[in-house]
């Protein structure tokens, strides 16, 4: 039926809401990108919980954390599997769609989370499908695990920035 379920309850999953705290991140219509990435990264953490995963995640508030200090707390967490979830923003208004990054450099099996995030990004919120590209971000090339980074929208395109408002399309 399309969902996951982790098939041990030691799958390990650590979540990252990209920027918090003083880092606002991207900044569109009078809304923060650190805003948005923390309610999703909330919703995102529920559904695993609820399916049998244990979730580790970077803030679970306003907080800030160096990219070296998620890096560090990702690889002592002992998760099997890193996320980053971020939203994207463009000097054009009509940039759009969803995209996920993975570290060509870093540990085998992140294309294949990439791949699968993406496509479920897809399917579940009916955005542009921007791709699984590849990137040396430094929280994707420096964990431990498999690892991706996920833009889930433009906050910069007020059609997107729109949806992040809504707690319906957060909880796609």
């Amino acid at each position: 039926d399309g969902k996951l379920f982790a098939a041990s309850p030691k799958i390990k999953v650590f979540l990252d809401a990209g920027h918090g705290g003083r880092d606002t991140g991207a900044r569109g219509f009078g809304f923060y990108e650190k805003t948005a990435n923390l309610d999703i990264t909330l919703r995102v953490k529920s559904k695993l919980e609820s399916s049998g995963f244990t979730v580790v995640m970077t803030r679970s508030d306003d907080s800030t954390h160096s990219l070296d200090e998620i890096v560090n707390m990702a690889n002592s967490s002992s998760a099997d599997l890193f996320v980053s979830i971020h939203n994207n923003a463009s000097i054009s208004p009509y940039s759009h769609g969803t995209e996920t990054y993975w570290c060509a450099n870093g540990v085998a099996g992140s294309n294949q989370l990439a791949s699968l995030i993406q496509s479920n990004m897809i399917s579940q919120t009916g955005r542009a499908n921007r791709g699984v590209k590849t990137a040396n971000f430094r929280v994707i090339k420096n964990t431990t695990m498999p690892a991706a980074l996920v833009e889930c929208a433009f906050i910069s395109n007020q059609t997107e920035n729109g949806l992040l408002k809504s707690e319906d399309f957060r909880e796609k």
